[in-house]
């Protein structure tokens, strides 16, 4: 598909991920704008509806003039990158042809109500007409190309993502691995490589559609998940010893005796 124009939005130099990007690449917020722009371009120009993409993601880095910039995109949620194409997760929520069309029907709209002369009316006609505007703001979709719904159903806070998990249910269709998050984990299960195992989790969530989990259920599922991880690797700890440890056999008896009484000083 193809189109004249994509969206972005205002405020997506100060978005985390966008932070993130920049820190990675050892490069400027305004540098990664400007791949974002030249790589979702590509993408309206030639992807699929759904978002795929047949390009390698090397050939795609040459477009954003920015070595290592797809394999970024993927780290933060923002693409998926297979053998000989990429795909842009949500794609067809915010840039597909539905989404367009819906963006300018919307914008058609604001533009007609604006061109509506106003009348003389009292104040309490006014009162509601302001109310009934700001509610339609409201409901106006950010302007954004990748789904960026707010993790774990709260507000949006400026906290890195670690990783994005697809979700069901009728709220948000993703759920937000925060660091902080991660870092709880990681003092809960010592020893395991808690991202590592996190991306497992979200690939068993991809290619297991019919099994995923609502946003709230998100923590019980991968605490499950993570504690049969630990029960795995033999309850070891961030050493790699075990947590429990077999007692000796024979100090336990030469201590209390075969018969489990304690031995007395001078008793043989």
């Amino acid at each position: 598909m193809s189109g004249d124009w994509i969206k972005m939005r205002c405020n997506l130099s100060s978005h985390p991920k966008v932070v993130k990007l920049a820190s990675r690449l050892s490069v400027t917020r305004v540098t990664v704008i400007g791949a974002l722009h030249a790589v979702w371009t590509v993408a309206d120009q030639h992807a699929t509806e759904n978002g795929l993409l047949e390009m390698d993601a090397e050939s795609l880095d040459v477009f954003a003039e920015t070595p290592g910039f797809c394999r970024e995109l993927e780290a933060v949620g923002w693409l998926e990158i297979g053998a000989d194409f990429v795909k842009f997760p949500d794609y067809c929520e915010h840039n597909g042809t539905t989404a367009k069309t819906r963006a300018s029907a919307q914008k058609r709209q604001r533009k007609s109500r604006r061109g509506v002369t106003p009348v003389t009316v009292d104040r309490d006609a006014s009162v509601t007409r302001e109310e009934e505007r700001r509610e339609e703001v409201s409901k106006t979709p950010s302007e954004s190309f990748c789904s960026e719904p707010s993790p774990n159903g709260s507000k949006l806070k400026a906290e890195p993502v670690v990783l994005e998990f697809p979700t069901v249910g009728t709220g948000a269709k993703t759920w937000h691995l925060t660091q902080s998050k991660v870092d709880e984990y990681s003092e809960a299960f010592p020893g395991l490589d808690i991202v590592a195992e996190c991306r497992k989790a979200r690939q068993w969530c991809k290619d297991n559609p019919e099994k995923r989990k609502t946003p709230k259920g998100m923590p019980r599922f991968l605490n499950t998940w993570l504690s049969k991880a630990q029960d795995e690797r033999g309850g070891r700890n961030g050493n790699g010893k075990s947590l429990r440890q077999a007692a000796d056999p024979t100090r336990v008896h030469s201590r209390y005796g075969a018969n489990g009484q304690a031995q007395t000083a001078g008793s043989a």
